[in-house]
Protein backbone atom coordinates (compact mmCIF):
# COMPACT_ATOMS: atom_id res chain seq x y z
CA UNK A 1 0.00 0.00 0.00
CA UNK A 2 3.07 2.13 0.35
CA UNK A 3 5.88 3.12 -2.15
CA UNK A 4 8.75 1.64 -1.21
CA UNK A 5 10.85 3.10 -3.76
CA UNK A 6 13.23 6.15 -3.39
CA UNK A 7 14.53 9.02 -5.44
CA UNK A 8 18.11 8.27 -6.64
CA UNK A 9 19.98 11.36 -7.69
CA UNK A 10 23.79 11.17 -8.69
CA UNK A 11 25.48 13.91 -8.35
CA UNK A 12 29.10 12.93 -10.44
CA UNK A 13 29.63 10.63 -13.68
CA UNK A 14 32.96 9.32 -11.96
CA UNK A 15 30.74 6.53 -10.47
CA UNK A 16 29.30 5.31 -14.09
CA UNK A 17 30.92 1.86 -13.44
CA UNK A 18 29.48 1.61 -10.25
CA UNK A 19 26.26 2.75 -10.82
CA UNK A 20 25.96 -0.04 -13.63
CA UNK A 21 26.83 -2.33 -11.21
CA UNK A 22 24.74 -1.28 -8.58
CA UNK A 23 21.53 -1.29 -11.23
CA UNK A 24 22.39 -4.99 -12.45
CA UNK A 25 22.01 -5.88 -8.24
CA UNK A 26 18.95 -3.71 -7.84
CA UNK A 27 17.46 -5.60 -11.09
CA UNK A 28 17.28 -8.72 -8.14
CA UNK A 29 16.11 -6.54 -5.31
CA UNK A 30 12.95 -8.59 -4.90
CA UNK A 31 15.73 -11.77 -4.20
CA UNK A 32 17.44 -9.87 -1.76
CA UNK A 33 14.79 -8.35 0.25
CA UNK A 34 14.21 -9.44 3.65
CA UNK A 35 10.87 -10.61 4.55
CA UNK A 36 8.91 -11.24 7.79
CA UNK A 37 7.04 -9.35 10.25
CA UNK A 38 6.97 -5.65 9.96
CA UNK A 39 5.06 -4.03 12.26
CA UNK A 40 6.73 -2.68 15.35
CA UNK A 41 3.75 -3.67 18.20
CA UNK A 42 4.29 -7.57 17.42
CA UNK A 43 6.45 -9.49 19.21
CA UNK A 44 8.12 -11.20 16.42
CA UNK A 45 8.92 -7.60 14.86
CA UNK A 46 11.74 -7.59 12.72
CA UNK A 47 13.18 -4.24 12.41
CA UNK A 48 15.36 -5.48 8.97
CA UNK A 49 12.60 -6.60 7.26
CA UNK A 50 11.52 -4.65 4.13
CA UNK A 51 8.20 -7.19 2.76
CA UNK A 52 5.31 -8.44 5.05
CA UNK A 53 5.45 -12.13 4.89
CA UNK A 54 1.81 -11.86 7.08
CA UNK A 55 4.02 -13.70 9.96
CA UNK A 56 3.33 -11.04 12.43
CA UNK A 57 2.28 -12.63 16.18
CA UNK A 58 0.38 -10.51 18.73
CA UNK A 59 -0.85 -10.79 22.60
CA UNK A 60 -4.46 -11.53 23.08
CA UNK A 61 -5.67 -8.08 23.40
CA UNK A 62 -8.99 -7.73 25.67
CA UNK A 63 -10.75 -4.49 24.78
CA UNK A 64 -13.77 -3.47 26.69
CA UNK A 65 -15.82 -0.87 23.98
CA UNK A 66 -18.14 1.94 25.39
CA UNK A 67 -21.80 1.54 24.10
CA UNK A 68 -22.18 4.31 21.80
CA UNK A 69 -26.30 3.91 21.88
CA UNK A 70 -29.02 2.11 21.96
CA UNK A 71 -30.74 0.94 18.60
CA UNK A 72 -34.42 1.05 18.37
CA UNK A 73 -36.92 -1.58 18.88
CA UNK A 74 -37.39 -1.63 15.52
CA UNK A 75 -33.87 -2.67 14.61
CA UNK A 76 -33.93 -5.59 17.73
CA UNK A 77 -32.15 -8.30 15.04
CA UNK A 78 -29.51 -5.47 13.43
CA UNK A 79 -27.54 -7.73 11.33
CA UNK A 80 -25.18 -5.59 9.00
CA UNK A 81 -24.10 -2.22 9.26
CA UNK A 82 -22.48 0.09 7.17
CA UNK A 83 -21.91 4.73 7.21
CA UNK A 84 -23.37 6.53 4.22
CA UNK A 85 -24.80 9.69 3.62
CA UNK A 86 -23.88 11.03 7.09
CA UNK A 87 -25.87 8.42 8.93
CA UNK A 88 -25.59 5.10 10.10
CA UNK A 89 -27.64 1.78 8.08
CA UNK A 90 -28.74 -1.32 9.53
CA UNK A 91 -31.43 -4.16 8.85
CA UNK A 92 -32.90 -6.90 10.66
CA UNK A 93 -31.99 -10.64 9.56
CA UNK A 94 -34.21 -13.82 8.75
CA UNK A 95 -37.57 -13.32 8.90
CA UNK A 96 -37.84 -9.44 9.07
CA UNK A 97 -39.09 -6.66 6.83
CA UNK A 98 -37.16 -6.13 3.47
CA UNK A 99 -36.40 -2.56 5.22
CA UNK A 100 -33.21 -0.68 5.28
CA UNK A 101 -33.08 1.87 8.47
CA UNK A 102 -31.06 4.87 8.63
CA UNK A 103 -30.06 5.85 11.93
CA UNK A 104 -28.82 9.19 13.68
CA UNK A 105 -25.22 8.62 14.93
CA UNK A 106 -25.76 10.86 17.69
CA UNK A 107 -28.97 10.09 18.70
CA UNK A 108 -29.68 7.10 17.69
CA UNK A 109 -32.83 7.86 16.56
CA UNK A 110 -34.57 6.06 12.91
CA UNK A 111 -34.61 9.08 10.53
CA UNK A 112 -35.21 7.17 7.39
CA UNK A 113 -36.35 3.64 5.83
CA UNK A 114 -36.12 2.04 2.88
CA UNK A 115 -38.41 -0.46 1.85
CA UNK A 116 -37.24 -3.08 -1.32
CA UNK A 117 -40.50 -3.60 -3.08
CA UNK A 118 -39.51 -6.68 -4.75
CA UNK A 119 -37.74 -8.43 -2.09
CA UNK A 120 -37.87 -11.29 0.55
CA UNK A 121 -35.52 -10.99 3.77
CA UNK A 122 -35.53 -15.27 3.77
CA UNK A 123 -31.92 -14.32 5.89
CA UNK A 124 -30.57 -10.88 5.35
CA UNK A 125 -27.19 -11.52 7.39
CA UNK A 126 -25.00 -8.34 6.21
CA UNK A 127 -24.44 -5.33 3.69
CA UNK A 128 -21.64 -3.99 2.32
CA UNK A 129 -21.80 -1.20 -0.33
CA UNK A 130 -19.67 0.73 -3.26
CA UNK A 131 -19.94 4.48 -4.82
CA UNK A 132 -22.53 3.88 -6.79
CA UNK A 133 -24.54 0.80 -4.78
CA UNK A 134 -25.26 -0.69 -1.49
CA UNK A 135 -25.56 -4.50 -1.54
CA UNK A 136 -27.79 -6.89 0.97
CA UNK A 137 -26.64 -10.33 1.24
CA UNK A 138 -29.40 -12.79 1.78
CA UNK A 139 -27.14 -15.61 2.37
CA UNK A 140 -27.37 -16.95 6.17
CA UNK A 141 -27.78 -20.64 5.66
CA UNK A 142 -27.74 -22.25 9.31
CA UNK A 143 -28.92 -25.41 7.90
CA UNK A 144 -26.37 -25.48 5.41
CA UNK A 145 -29.57 -26.59 2.48
CA UNK A 146 -30.22 -23.13 0.80
CA UNK A 147 -29.86 -23.48 -3.29
CA UNK A 148 -30.93 -19.31 -3.09
CA UNK A 149 -28.57 -17.67 -1.77
CA UNK A 150 -28.67 -13.72 -3.41
CA UNK A 151 -27.21 -10.53 -2.32
CA UNK A 152 -29.53 -7.40 -3.72
CA UNK A 153 -27.87 -4.59 -5.33
CA UNK A 154 -29.68 -1.24 -4.68
CA UNK A 155 -28.81 2.28 -6.84
CA UNK A 156 -27.64 4.88 -4.25
CA UNK A 157 -29.05 7.74 -6.48
CA UNK A 158 -32.66 6.04 -5.96
CA UNK A 159 -32.28 6.60 -2.27
CA UNK A 160 -30.89 9.95 -2.51
CA UNK A 161 -33.77 11.75 -5.05
CA UNK A 162 -36.44 10.73 -2.78
CA UNK A 163 -36.83 13.30 0.27
CA UNK A 164 -39.32 11.68 1.76
CA UNK A 165 -38.63 9.58 5.01
CA UNK A 166 -39.87 6.43 3.88
CA UNK A 167 -38.87 5.19 -0.08
CA UNK A 168 -39.89 2.53 -1.90
CA UNK A 169 -37.73 1.26 -4.59
CA UNK A 170 -36.43 -1.59 -6.82
CA UNK A 171 -33.51 -3.75 -6.66
CA UNK A 172 -31.19 -6.41 -9.35
CA UNK A 173 -29.97 -9.58 -7.75
CA UNK A 174 -26.76 -11.28 -7.56
CA UNK A 175 -27.66 -14.89 -7.28
CA UNK A 176 -24.88 -17.76 -6.34
CA UNK A 177 -23.36 -21.07 -4.75
CA UNK A 178 -20.28 -21.98 -3.05
CA UNK A 179 -17.92 -23.63 -5.26
CA UNK A 180 -16.44 -26.40 -3.60
CA UNK A 181 -20.03 -27.61 -1.34
CA UNK A 182 -21.26 -30.87 -2.47
CA UNK A 183 -23.51 -31.09 0.44
CA UNK A 184 -26.84 -29.83 0.80
CA UNK A 185 -28.59 -31.91 3.54
CA UNK A 186 -30.38 -30.38 6.28
CA UNK A 187 -27.37 -30.17 9.41
CA UNK A 188 -27.91 -27.06 11.51
CA UNK A 189 -25.52 -25.38 12.82
CA UNK A 190 -23.02 -28.27 12.07
CA UNK A 191 -21.82 -27.57 9.35
CA UNK A 192 -18.94 -25.24 7.38
CA UNK A 193 -21.05 -23.12 4.50
CA UNK A 194 -22.96 -20.38 6.55
CA UNK A 195 -22.26 -17.55 5.39
CA UNK A 196 -22.94 -13.79 6.84
CA UNK A 197 -20.04 -11.42 5.95
CA UNK A 198 -19.32 -9.55 2.98
CA UNK A 199 -17.43 -6.72 1.53
CA UNK A 200 -17.24 -5.10 -2.07
CA UNK A 201 -13.92 -3.99 -3.11
CA UNK A 202 -13.47 -2.77 -6.76
CA UNK A 203 -15.08 -5.16 -9.19
CA UNK A 204 -15.47 -7.93 -7.20
CA UNK A 205 -17.23 -9.07 -3.74
CA UNK A 206 -15.60 -11.14 -1.22
CA UNK A 207 -17.27 -13.67 1.32
CA UNK A 208 -16.44 -14.54 4.55
CA UNK A 209 -17.92 -17.63 5.51
CA UNK A 210 -19.20 -18.62 9.18
CA UNK A 211 -17.55 -22.28 9.86
CA UNK A 212 -19.79 -23.63 12.53
CA UNK A 213 -17.29 -26.66 12.79
CA UNK A 214 -14.06 -25.78 12.35
CA UNK A 215 -14.35 -21.96 13.74
CA UNK A 216 -12.50 -21.17 10.28
CA UNK A 217 -13.63 -18.48 7.35
CA UNK A 218 -12.85 -19.15 3.89
CA UNK A 219 -12.59 -16.36 1.22
CA UNK A 220 -14.81 -16.15 -1.77
CA UNK A 221 -14.89 -14.13 -4.68
CA UNK A 222 -17.92 -13.39 -7.04
CA UNK A 223 -18.45 -10.50 -9.52
CA UNK A 224 -20.53 -7.50 -8.41
CA UNK A 225 -22.72 -7.44 -11.71
CA UNK A 226 -26.72 -9.15 -11.68
CA UNK A 227 -26.56 -12.71 -12.88
CA UNK A 228 -25.82 -15.91 -11.16
CA UNK A 229 -22.34 -17.22 -10.30
CA UNK A 230 -20.43 -19.79 -8.17
CA UNK A 231 -18.15 -18.21 -5.52
CA UNK A 232 -14.78 -18.58 -5.96
CA UNK A 233 -12.46 -20.16 -3.04
CA UNK A 234 -9.86 -18.49 -2.67
CA UNK A 235 -8.33 -18.90 0.93
CA UNK A 236 -9.29 -19.83 4.65
CA UNK A 237 -8.14 -18.40 8.00
CA UNK A 238 -8.32 -19.45 11.51
CA UNK A 239 -10.23 -17.19 13.08
CA UNK A 240 -11.41 -19.44 16.15
CA UNK A 241 -14.90 -17.91 16.29
CA UNK A 242 -18.00 -17.45 14.08
CA UNK A 243 -17.80 -14.26 11.62
CA UNK A 244 -20.91 -12.52 11.48
CA UNK A 245 -19.86 -9.64 9.69
CA UNK A 246 -17.23 -7.67 7.62
CA UNK A 247 -16.61 -4.06 6.17
CA UNK A 248 -13.46 -2.38 4.14
CA UNK A 249 -12.19 1.00 4.19
CA UNK A 250 -11.33 2.20 0.58
CA UNK A 251 -9.12 4.66 1.93
CA UNK A 252 -6.45 2.72 3.86
CA UNK A 253 -7.06 -0.74 2.72
CA UNK A 254 -7.99 -1.77 6.01
CA UNK A 255 -10.73 -4.72 6.95
CA UNK A 256 -12.08 -5.46 9.68
CA UNK A 257 -14.77 -9.11 10.78
CA UNK A 258 -16.72 -9.08 13.32
CA UNK A 259 -17.80 -12.41 15.39
CA UNK A 260 -18.20 -14.15 18.59
CA UNK A 261 -17.03 -17.71 19.71
CA UNK A 262 -19.29 -18.85 23.00
CA UNK A 263 -20.79 -15.67 22.70
CA UNK A 264 -17.57 -13.89 23.84
CA UNK A 265 -17.54 -10.89 20.91
CA UNK A 266 -14.52 -10.29 19.04
CA UNK A 267 -13.23 -9.25 16.05
CA UNK A 268 -10.00 -9.16 13.68
CA UNK A 269 -7.93 -6.49 11.87
CA UNK A 270 -6.45 -7.13 8.51
CA UNK A 271 -4.01 -4.78 6.76
CA UNK A 272 -1.12 -4.18 4.98
CA UNK A 273 -1.66 -7.58 2.91
CA UNK A 274 -0.83 -8.25 -1.18
CA UNK A 275 -3.31 -7.28 -3.24
CA UNK A 276 -6.75 -8.77 -2.60
CA UNK A 277 -5.25 -11.68 -0.65
CA UNK A 278 -6.67 -10.13 2.92
CA UNK A 279 -5.29 -12.66 4.96
CA UNK A 280 -1.52 -12.38 3.81
CA UNK A 281 -0.75 -9.56 5.94
CA UNK A 282 -1.09 -8.24 9.26
CA UNK A 283 -3.91 -10.35 11.38
CA UNK A 284 -4.47 -8.88 14.62
CA UNK A 285 -7.52 -10.31 17.13
CA UNK A 286 -8.92 -8.44 19.76
CA UNK A 287 -11.16 -9.94 22.14
CA UNK A 288 -14.16 -8.33 24.06
CA UNK A 289 -14.65 -10.45 27.49
CA UNK A 290 -16.99 -7.37 28.98
CA UNK A 291 -19.39 -8.35 26.30
CA UNK A 292 -19.81 -11.98 27.52
CA UNK A 293 -23.28 -12.88 25.86
CA UNK A 294 -23.66 -10.17 23.27
CA UNK A 295 -24.23 -11.50 19.90
CA UNK A 296 -22.01 -9.00 17.81
CA UNK A 297 -23.27 -8.67 14.19
CA UNK A 298 -22.32 -5.62 12.17
CA UNK A 299 -19.22 -3.56 11.91
CA UNK A 300 -19.07 -0.50 9.71
CA UNK A 301 -15.66 1.72 9.72
CA UNK A 302 -16.20 5.58 10.13
CA UNK A 303 -12.82 6.51 9.76
CA UNK A 304 -8.86 5.34 9.66
CA UNK A 305 -9.03 5.44 13.59
CA UNK A 306 -12.64 4.67 14.38
CA UNK A 307 -15.10 1.47 14.01
CA UNK A 308 -18.46 0.67 14.81
CA UNK A 309 -19.87 -3.01 15.94
CA UNK A 310 -23.61 -3.36 16.19
CA UNK A 311 -25.06 -6.44 18.62
CA UNK A 312 -28.92 -8.06 18.62
CA UNK A 313 -30.97 -7.90 21.52
CA UNK A 314 -30.28 -10.86 23.90
CA UNK A 315 -31.22 -11.87 27.59
CA UNK A 316 -28.28 -9.81 28.96
CA UNK A 317 -27.96 -7.23 26.57
CA UNK A 318 -30.12 -4.33 24.43
CA UNK A 319 -29.86 -4.08 20.32
CA UNK A 320 -26.87 -1.75 20.63
CA UNK A 321 -23.99 -0.27 18.59
CA UNK A 322 -20.85 -0.10 20.17
CA UNK A 323 -17.47 2.44 19.68
CA UNK A 324 -14.09 0.82 19.05
CA UNK A 325 -11.04 3.42 18.37
CA UNK A 326 -8.73 0.53 16.76
CA UNK A 327 -5.97 3.33 15.89
CA UNK A 328 -4.39 2.27 19.10
CA UNK A 329 -3.18 -0.94 17.18
CA UNK A 330 -3.16 0.34 13.95
CA UNK A 331 -3.59 3.73 13.70
CA UNK A 332 -0.20 4.91 13.10
CA UNK A 333 -0.20 2.80 9.93
CA UNK A 334 -3.50 4.46 8.84
CA UNK A 335 -3.48 8.20 9.98
CA UNK A 336 0.24 8.58 9.51
CA UNK A 337 -0.31 7.38 5.95
CA UNK A 338 -2.42 9.62 5.44
CA UNK A 339 -0.23 12.37 6.65
CA UNK A 340 2.60 11.46 4.02
CA UNK A 341 1.42 12.28 -0.08
CA UNK A 342 1.01 9.00 -2.34
CA UNK A 343 2.87 10.71 -5.02
CA UNK A 344 5.60 12.14 -2.46
CA UNK A 345 9.57 11.06 -2.87
CA UNK A 346 12.08 10.25 -0.43
CA UNK A 347 15.46 11.25 -1.57
CA UNK A 348 18.45 10.75 -0.80
CA UNK A 349 22.03 11.58 -2.11
CA UNK A 350 24.51 12.06 -3.01
CA UNK A 351 24.45 8.28 -3.98
CA UNK A 352 27.16 6.86 -4.20
CA UNK A 353 28.38 8.91 -1.06
CA UNK A 354 31.42 9.23 0.76
CA UNK A 355 30.77 10.54 4.30
CA UNK A 356 27.98 13.20 4.49
CA UNK A 357 24.32 11.63 3.36
CA UNK A 358 21.85 13.97 3.06
CA UNK A 359 18.00 12.66 3.47
CA UNK A 360 14.83 14.75 2.27
CA UNK A 361 11.36 13.96 3.15
CA UNK A 362 7.39 15.72 2.94
CA UNK A 363 7.15 17.74 6.13
CA UNK A 364 5.27 15.94 9.21
CA UNK A 365 4.41 18.08 11.60
CA UNK A 366 5.06 16.55 14.87
CA UNK A 367 6.63 12.81 13.78
CA UNK A 368 10.09 12.02 14.86
CA UNK A 369 11.49 9.11 12.33
CA UNK A 370 14.23 6.64 12.78
CA UNK A 371 16.36 6.30 10.34
CA UNK A 372 17.68 2.83 10.02
CA UNK A 373 21.27 1.77 7.74
CA UNK A 374 21.72 -1.88 7.22
CA UNK A 375 24.11 -4.10 5.62
CA UNK A 376 23.49 -6.66 2.91
CA UNK A 377 23.39 -9.30 4.88
CA UNK A 378 20.32 -7.96 7.27
CA UNK A 379 22.18 -6.77 10.03
CA UNK A 380 21.88 -2.96 11.60
CA UNK A 381 25.17 -0.38 11.17
CA UNK A 382 23.62 2.51 12.31
CA UNK A 383 20.05 3.02 13.67
CA UNK A 384 19.10 6.68 15.14
CA UNK A 385 16.47 9.22 15.77
CA UNK A 386 16.93 12.64 13.90
CA UNK A 387 15.22 16.10 14.15
CA UNK A 388 14.56 17.11 10.66
CA UNK A 389 15.17 20.73 9.73
CA UNK A 390 12.01 22.06 8.21
CA UNK A 391 12.13 23.75 4.90
CA UNK A 392 8.83 25.23 3.12
CA UNK A 393 7.22 21.63 2.57
CA UNK A 394 9.70 19.64 3.06
CA UNK A 395 12.04 18.31 5.69
CA UNK A 396 16.01 17.90 5.40
CA UNK A 397 18.66 16.06 7.75
CA UNK A 398 22.50 14.99 7.12
CA UNK A 399 23.94 12.12 8.24
CA UNK A 400 27.75 11.06 8.85
CA UNK A 401 28.31 7.53 7.22
CA UNK A 402 32.11 8.03 6.52
CA UNK A 403 32.78 5.70 9.25
CA UNK A 404 30.76 2.75 7.05
CA UNK A 405 32.98 0.48 4.86
CA UNK A 406 32.52 0.59 1.05
CA UNK A 407 29.75 -1.80 0.24
CA UNK A 408 26.00 -1.63 -0.83
CA UNK A 409 23.52 -1.03 2.60
CA UNK A 410 19.98 -0.33 2.62
CA UNK A 411 18.52 2.81 4.37
CA UNK A 412 15.07 3.20 6.27
CA UNK A 413 13.22 5.90 7.13
CA UNK A 414 10.23 4.68 9.08
CA UNK A 415 7.21 6.55 10.92
CA UNK A 416 5.78 4.06 13.44
CA UNK A 417 4.93 0.66 11.17
CA UNK A 418 5.16 3.46 8.33
CA UNK A 419 8.38 3.34 6.13
CA UNK A 420 10.51 3.70 3.21
CA UNK A 421 13.38 2.13 2.04
CA UNK A 422 16.14 2.56 -0.39
CA UNK A 423 19.40 1.11 -1.83
CA UNK A 424 22.82 3.37 -0.68
CA UNK A 425 26.03 2.71 -2.33
CA UNK A 426 29.51 3.95 0.22
CA UNK A 427 32.42 4.11 -1.70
Amino acid sequence: MFNNSFHIKLLYPGAFILVLLMMFLLGKDSKSQVAGCTDPQANNYNPVAIINDGSCEYEPTPYNPPVLFNLPGQINETSGLIYWDNGLWSHNDSGGDPILYKVDTSTGEIIKWVMIDNALNVDWEDIAQDEQCIYIGDFGNNAGTRDDMNILVINKENILLSFSDTVNILGEEIWFSFEDQTVFSPNQNNHNYDCEAMIVVEDSIYLFSKNWVNRYTRLYRLPKEPGTYQAVVLDSLNVNCLVTGADYFEETGFVTLTGYNFFIPMFWMLWDYQGHNFFSGNKRLINMPALLGAQTEGVSITSGDDLLISAEKTDLFDQSVYEVDYGQWVGSATSIANLIPTKSEIKINPNPVNDKLIIETPGIEGLEPEIAIYNQMGSVCDIMYRIFTKMEDKCRTTIDVSHLQEGFYVVKVQYGPVFKTGKLIKN
